[in-house]
């Protein structure tokens, strides 16, 4: 076509949102990945783009009711908008309009109605907007709504006084008062006075902390209200469109001076009108299950959040999207050198910063897959960070038991094996009767095997050297340990410059079915008697966390409680938070009184007085909240869902579905093939404790599988071991099912 400026935006949307003015292809590269990565305000995808020329001219909406082909328009606005921010469609107000002789009016209308006779429109509201073009002194359709004119609905207030009648009550005067309808002129006749709906200009990103709209009544005459799109609290964008408009300023006057003077003025003082505290930016290292909550709550807080996704959490399946509004995302380089990678990303997001004027606040981790880019990453940054020497260690399982053994700590016997053979030779050694296999870098229990003979050990060794992690990284080797013996806790941990505390401690629930020993039922918020074994748990964790190099953020501590040593042992800790999908909070609030979530934003931004406020370790509990493990029996295709039941039970706090209809189930054998997450909380533990058992009778029932073609025994997955150690209720469930 030629064109040296066109518009581009989606063919759905509405208040200008995601609406660009391009010149070059650059910016229409930029425009389109803008408009197809995100939704509109309505929630619908952008598949297409709509590429139109650009109209140069001036901007008039044309307010219209008709009945039974009878087209009237009501009112008549012009448009004054301002480039700024980057942005070509920034309305400054939109004013009732009226000129000397009446003849634009007359021509828009007569435009604006052969384009309702064109679309089809005999009855209703329409809201169109025109383009007097400047070339051609002809007016040209931009779009039209077939609706009510929107910005609130407030607009009656303004034309009333003015034209003497709104749109809003001639379109039910047309249905219930057709005389009135009827004596509605073909287009407004002389205004008395002036209106202009005012759009409040802002200026600054980040969170409104205070809204001070006395100046407009005491001094703007023809003020006649305002409508607030921003409240206290509510993060804020410069404005770019109607969307990002924090405000509109209602003018009315019988003096049209009088409103073109205070519209001046009100340009002059808007910015005081909000105090907005200057945006921050914060990174999340894979925003996936609990860096998703991670990432949410950091936008709550005002935050720009940008996101940084490593190549392992691109190979995550079943753990939950990320569909938040990040300022930018960032995906970790190919080279495979972290520091040089974890340099090219900071560089990025020091550019992304300083293009808003904005610090780099936090950068964090979400997920376990994140933990070693983002260790590099806050050195890069400059922010607190604890350090390369021991990145290893947080991740790799063999490394980390060995700092805890270097420290003087308990810690598990270990082998790496590189063939089943050496795993068998160390069993030998050691003179063990049963002990674990598993991968050094997954997550989710996956691939964790219990193991009593040579047989075992060579079905788990293949079993896992032949499947990757649940992070696409491959296992070239295995790991061997012992089994211990005993009552497996998580204790939950934030630090903050070498200071460790405790933010919650859950004991964990296991069996043995289809053919794993690490089948969760669930994990509960843990309080003791007297308190003895949180206070060894959180002293032993703690030096757990100084071995490890840990000075700085979240943790996720699983240790065993030794039946024969009544003592702790380390199994794994993750730096990062706890897992599950995030929703752990919505327990820990009622009970504990706090979660890992907030305490660790606390920390990380600098809010010295809530960190000081969080004791060493939780206090007495108040009730009690349970992440229910859902089991699944079967494989096969999920075709329904029944939770009637489920959500009748009085501590149902909520659920976190992990398959949804449609998609394939296996049969549980760990954390990772758990179809839901159900959470019981209530303040009387008894009631959570009797609805933890109704639930496990009543599990089965909810979930309606289409078994897999050719099902059967061979169709379930191999395991290393037999069934054992089931409870009798659950047990009978189990052979009831087979």
């Amino acid at each position: 076509e030629g064109l040296t400026k066109w518009v581009m935006k989606p063919r759905r949307d509405a208040g200008t949102n995601g609406v660009f003015m391009v010149e070059t292809l650059e910016e229409a590269r930029a425009a389109w990945d803008n408009i197809t990565g995100r939704t509109t305000i309505f929630g619908e995808s952008n598949d297409t783009v709509l590429i139109q020329e650009f109209l140069k001219g001036k901007e008039y909406v044309v307010d219209t009711v008709s009945h039974d082909g009878v087209h009237k328009a009501v009112a008549i606005w012009e448009y004054d908008k301002v480039l700024v921010h980057g942005s070509a469609f920034v309305g400054m107000d939109d004013h009732l309009y009226e000129s000397a002789d009446g003849l634009k009016e007359e021509e828009l209308a007569a435009y604006t109605f052969e384009v309702l006779e064109a679309l089809g429109v005999s009855y209703g509201c329409c809201h169109a907007e025109v383009m007097w073009v400047e070339a051609e002194q002809l007016p040209c359709l931009i779009e039209v709504g077939t609706r009510p004119h929107g910005a609130g609905g407030n607009f009656p207030a303004l034309c009333d006084p003015v034209i003497g009648y709104n749109q809003l009550d001639v379109s039910l005067d047309a249905y219930l008062a057709p005389e009135r309808f009827a004596a509605v002129p073909r287009r407004p006749g002389p205004h008395r006075g002036a209106a202009a709906q005012y759009k409040v200009i802002n200026r600054v990103d980040g969170v409104l902390e205070s809204v001070d709209l006395s100046r407009l009544e005491a001094e703007l005459p023809s003020f006649r209200g305002v409508d607030l799109h921003a409240h206290p609290g509510d993060r804020v964008r410069r404005t770019v469109d109607l969307v990002t408009c924090p405000a509109i300023v209602r003018l009315q006057h019988a003096d049209p001076r009088q409103v073109a003077l205070d519209k001046y003025y009100l340009r002059a003082f808007e910015q005081d009108l909000f105090a907005v505290r200057g945006a921050r930016v914060a990174v999340v290292v894979d925003p996936i299950s609990t860096g998703r909550v991670l990432a949410e709550k950091l936008l709550g807080r005002g935050l720009e959040v940008a996101a940084v996704w490593t190549k392992a959490a691109k190979a995550v399946e079943g753990i939950g999207d990320c569909d938040l509004d990040f300022l930018a995302e960032f995906d970790e380089p190919a080279s495979g050198e972290l520091v040089a990678d974890a340099a090219a990303v900071a560089a990025k997001v020091r550019q992304l910063a300083a293009g808003l004027g904005a610090p780099v606040a936090a950068c964090l981790v979400g997920c376990e897959s994140g933990v070693e880019l983002c260790d590099a990453l806050q050195l890069q940054l400059g922010l607190p960070s604890n350090g390369l020497a021991q990145s290893e260690a947080r991740r790799d399982k063999w490394a980390m038991a060995e700092a805890v053994k270097a420290a003087g700590l308990r810690g598990i016997k270990q082998v790496v094996a590189t063939t089943a053979e050496e795993a068998s030779a160390f069993v030998r050694r050691e003179g063990m009767s049963q002990w674990i296999l598993k991968p050094r870098r997954s997550a989710g229990s996956q691939g964790v095997y219990k193991c009593t003979s040579e047989a075992d050990t060579r079905r788990a060794f293949e079993a896992i050297t032949s499947e990757s992690t649940i992070f696409g990284e491959p296992n070239p080797d295995v790991l061997v340990q012992e089994f211990l013996v005993g009552k497996e806790y998580v204790v939950d941990t934030v630090s903050r410059q070498g200071e460790h505390k405790v933010v919650a401690f859950w004991e964990y629930d296991k069996i043995t079915l289809h053919g794993s020993s690490f089948v969760y039922l669930d994990d509960h918020l843990f309080e003791s008697a007297d308190g003895r074994k949180e206070a060894a748990l959180a002293s032993y964790v703690a030096q757990v966390l100084t071995a490890l190099g840990v000075k700085h953020g979240p943790c996720h501590a699983e240790v065993m409680w030794l039946a024969g040593e009544d003592r702790p042992c380390l199994v794994e800790v993750g730096a990062r938070p706890h897992g599950a999908g995030g929703n752990f909070p919505r327990l820990c609030d009622p009970v504990v009184g706090y979660n890992q979530l907030d305490v660790l934003l606390d920390s990380a931004l600098g809010r010295d007085a809530a960190w000081a406020a969080v004791p060493p370790r939780p206090g007495p509990l108040t009730g009690l909240g349970i992440q229910y493990k859902m089991i699944c029996y079967e494989e096969g295709t999920l075709a329904a869902v029944d939770e009637r039941a489920l959500r009748a039970l009085p501590s149902f706090a909520g659920i976190d579905w992990h398959r949804q209809i449609g998609e394939r189930l296996q049969r549980t054998v760990d954390l990772v093939t758990s179809p839901a997450i159900v959470r019981l909380q209530h303040a009387d533990r008894e009631q959570v404790d009797r609805d933890r058992r109704a639930l496990r009778r009543l599990e089965r029932g909810m979930l309606t599988v289409r078994p897999a073609k050719g099902a059967g025994a061979a169709a379930h997955r191999a395991a290393p071991c037999a069934d054992a150690d089931l409870p009798e209720d659950l047990y009978t469930l189990v052979l009831a099912t087979h």
